[in-house]
């Protein structure tokens, strides 16, 4: 695609799946910054930490590369929703967002080297997602499988917790892990794509 080369700054098999909808082709190289940074607000706290990531990747591209980096939070009432620590930790956040809404936050860094400069740009996108109200022995069959253990939030929309999903507002991609439509967006606005 116009002769860029692509790196995707993330091992998250779901941004992959993701990213590959749009992409042929891309290197992946994970970066080594903590994710620590942390701002005012979820949106902004995501932005910092694919900033963080991107920037770490960045500094060592080659001419023509295209760095990208991701960071996604869950958020429920400005509470900052990890992966659980354990069970306990799983029940608590699945107790915390049944029967209501949360939202769901990527951070996207967009990086290029070309004609030996380096420029990026960040952005983000949020999502409201509304959950049906769980009984406790759905609550409990849900965390004893392995699904929360890995996931912000204790969940994932794509899997077995699909089904409490019952309303989503915005990109359903980004609750995933990466919000497609806005970074498609993006890369026509900056012709990083040819074909438009």
């Amino acid at each position: 695609m116009n002769g860029y080369k692509w790196v995707l700054a993330s091992a998250s098999p779901r941004r992959k799946d993701i990213l590959s909808t749009l992409l042929d082709e891309f290197e992946i190289r994970v970066s080594s910054s903590e994710e620590k940074p942390l701002a005012s607000t979820p949106e902004e706290t995501v932005k910092a930490i694919a900033a963080s990531k991107g920037l770490d990747i960045l500094k060592n591209a080659s001419e023509k590369e295209i760095i990208i980096a991701a960071d996604t939070l869950v958020f429920c009432e400005n509470e900052i929703l990890g992966k659980p620590a354990d069970s306990q930790d799983a029940y608590r956040m699945i107790k915390l967002i049944s029967g209501r809404s949360h939202y769901v936050a990527t951070g996207v860094f967009v990086g290029v080297k070309e004609n030996g400069e380096t420029t990026y740009d960040i952005f983000s996108e949020k999502t409201e997602v509304i959950v049906d109200k769980l009984c406790e022995e759905e609550i409990e069959n849900y965390i004893s499988t392995s699904e929360p253990y890995d996931k912000a939030g204790a969940y994932a929309i794509q899997g077995l917790f699909g089904k409490h999903i019952k309303e989503i507002r915005g990109d359903y991609y980004n609750v995933v892990g990466f919000p497609l439509n806005a970074f498609y967006d993006y890369c026509k606005k900056k012709k990083f794509i040819g074909f438009v």
